[in-house]
């Protein structure tokens, strides 16, 4: 499985995880590694959610991710 932190949780804990993970073949990212740290939350999401070979379970400390529903719904496309 694919774990993705955004900037609402350490970047820290992500790297930590990873060396744990690695050895399940895991993999844990923090959005540093993938994105500018100013990525908003809808570049991330919509790069990650059409990036279609590869699923990512994405962990937030944004209580308000999902009352935007851009945010909370990245695979529907809002015109």
């Amino acid at each position: 499985m694919r774990f993705f932190f955004d900037n609402d949780l350490s970047f820290r804990i992500a790297h930590a995880l990873n060396q744990l993970a690695a050895n399940d073949g895991d993999e844990v990212a923090a959005l540093r590694d993938r994105f500018p740290q100013s990525a908003s939350d809808t570049d991330w999401i919509g790069s990650l959610s059409s990036d279609r070979e590869d699923s990512w379970v994405v962990i937030t400390g944004d209580r308000g991710i999902g009352k935007n529903p851009v945010r909370s719904e990245p695979g529907e496309r809002r015109d």
